[in-house]
């Protein structure tokens, strides 16, 4: 009974052991003699009793008659995985291995030759777009072929001629040339070790066949585009620029021989109305375009003087806008020896299209003309003096002129004697009050109370008693007379500062008589006396 019962138990062991076993697996501690295979793509197979081997060690090497230029990255030592198998990695070029495959106690070995990475059939593609080729080279299965070697050479026309021509390395397979000017035939021969593939193809000229020249100008410059016949810009074409008449006479700066390097010319507007004939040139195709440009000459100028305390400033402009680099010269209106200037002489206006003069020292007349190319304009001012305080009323009146000429357009007369009559030392007092100073009159304690001091006429003691001081004459009209001379010095003096408003002032001369008559006529009214230097 003990004797079964053991049997039982072996067997139950048995059958534990058969289910944990993987199944299809053969242990590499197994008994049988293993068996080796490799494929042409690397891979070892490692199997016993056709059951694959797990966990077996393969050894690869060289083979030992291998050539001893040869070389393999994947000689080493490797182990089976699950299904009893190693993948090698592709050599690069044929290369013949030996290959050892152990398990425990069995060790088996095959020599293999394993394939390289070699190219067996190259393609060549050739696409072309408006201006370049681009040349794809594959292999046999459509990959690109790195590292492949690219001739392109013209096929036969000794003519012809392409500036793509030449040896090139593809990196990556592909290469892009430059669209040929002209249409021609080429050979592309692409290389690989010992595989090689050739191609003759058309390539179409990028040529231009058709040229248009537009003009276009505005204030200071003229633009010149040349374009092909769809509309693209031509780049370095040549553009020629000339006269388009004969005229002796006539000029322009802009005139030559030009490259545009992208198809666009910038030349300066001409000083006056002028035709030229442009043309543009690229390879053999050309075109030419006979314009009028308008002249950007100055056509009127203008001058405008302002005086400050210490210069004088003068602006040129045209059409209100500011003339820069205009001449300017200033010279004594007159040839009067004794005038003198420091600011005559030529000068330049700058961006603001002005320049700045010292101020005369005392008023002087000059005549100022500036001039731009072929135009110019001039002007007669007197200039005001320099001076804090001028030392005459004469120089009030003279400095007072110059400042009404520049500022006004119309008459100044009115002015001129406003201010005379305003400034004249010899007037009286602007208020109401009008008559003799205070000290050619009573004390001025009294207004009601008027006539001679005391020791002035027979007593001094009777106010009704009145007339003339001694020196006066029998008729008492002596003060009329003393105020009318002394108003007609006034007026001599007016007269020579201000000649031409002399038809003004003897207006103004009159009315200040009446002023005077009225004066008297009021004080007539009351008591009346003779100034102080009327007495005896």
């Amino acid at each position: 009974m003990k004797r079964y019962r053991l049997l039982a138990t072996a067997l139950a062991i048995v059958m534990v052991l058969s289910v944990l076993a993987p199944a299809g697996t053969v242990a590499a501690d197994s008994h049988d003699d293993p068996s080796l295979v490799v494929s042409d793509d690397g891979v070892v197979t490692v199997t016993a009793n056709e059951t694959p081997v797990e966990n077996a060690t393969v050894e690869v090497e060289l083979a030992d008659d291998a050539d001893e230029n040869a070389s393999y990255a994947g000689t080493g030592t490797y182990t089976t995985d699950d299904d009893g198998e190693v993948e090698l990695p592709e050599p690069d070029e044929t290369v013949e291995v030996n290959v050892t495959a152990s398990t425990d106690d069995a060790t088996v070995s095959t020599t293999a030759e394993l394939e390289g990475d070699t190219v067996e059939d190259l393609s060549i593609d050739v696409e072309q777009d408006d201006d370049e080729v681009e040349i794809e080279v594959t292999d046999g299965d459509g990959d690109d072929v790195e590292n492949v070697t690219i001739d392109v050479s013209l096929t036969d026309d000794e003519n012809a001629s392409y500036a793509g021509t030449g040896e090139y390395v593809a990196e990556d397979g592909e290469l892009e040339l430059t669209a040929p000017n002209e249409t021609v035939d080429v050979t592309i021969t692409a290389t690989l070790e010992d595989v090689s593939a050739t191609e003759t193809v058309e390539l179409e000229g990028d040529a231009v066949e058709e040229l248009s020249i537009d003009v276009e100008q505005d204030d200071d410059e003229v633009e010149v585009e040349i374009t092909d016949g769809d509309g693209e810009e031509v780049e370095n074409a040549t553009v020629d620029v000339a006269l388009a008449n004969d005229d002796e006479n006539a000029t322009y700066a802009g005139t030559g021989e030009y490259v545009a390097e992208d198809g666009e010319l910038e030349l300066t507007a001409p000083n006056e109305t002028v035709d030229v004939t442009i043309t543009a040139t690229h390879e053999n195709v050309s075109a030419a375009e006979t314009v009028e440009l308008e002249g950007d000459a100055v056509e009127g100028l203008s001058i405008d003087v302002e005086q400050g305390d210490d210069e004088v400033e003068i602006g040129v402009t045209d059409g209100g806008e500011d003339v820069e680099n205009a001449t300017v010269d200033v010279a004594l209106a007159n040839d009067d020896e004794n005038t003198s200037y420091a600011g005559t002489g030529e000068y330049t206006t700058g961006d603001d299209g002005e320049v700045e003069l010292p101020a005369p020292e005392e008023p002087v007349e000059v005549t100022i003309t500036a001039t731009l190319e072929n135009e110019s304009a001039e002007t007669t001012v007197t200039l005001g003096g320099d001076e804090e305080a001028p030392d005459s009323f004469g120089a009030l009146v003279s400095a007072f002129v110059f400042d009404q000429q520049n500022e006004t357009d119309g008459g100044i007369g009115q002015a001129v004697s406003s201010f005379v009559l305003e400034n004249n030392p010899g007037n009286g007092p602007d208020d109401d009050e009008r008559g003799p100073p205070e000290h050619a009159g009573p004390n001025g304690d009294d207004d009601s109370e008027r006539g001679p001091p005391e020791d002035v006429g027979p007593d001094g003691d009777d106010d009704s008693e009145r007339g003339p001081p001694e020196h006066a004459g029998p008729n008492g009209d002596d003060d009329d007379e003393d105020e009318e001379d002394e108003e007609d010095e006034e007026d001599e003096e007016e007269n020579e500062v201000e000649e031409e408003d002399d038809e003004q002032d003897e207006e103004d001369d009159d009315d200040d008589d009446d002023d005077g008559e009225d004066e008297d006529d009021e004080d007539d009214e009351d008591q009346q006396g003779p100034p102080d230097h009327a007495s005896s």
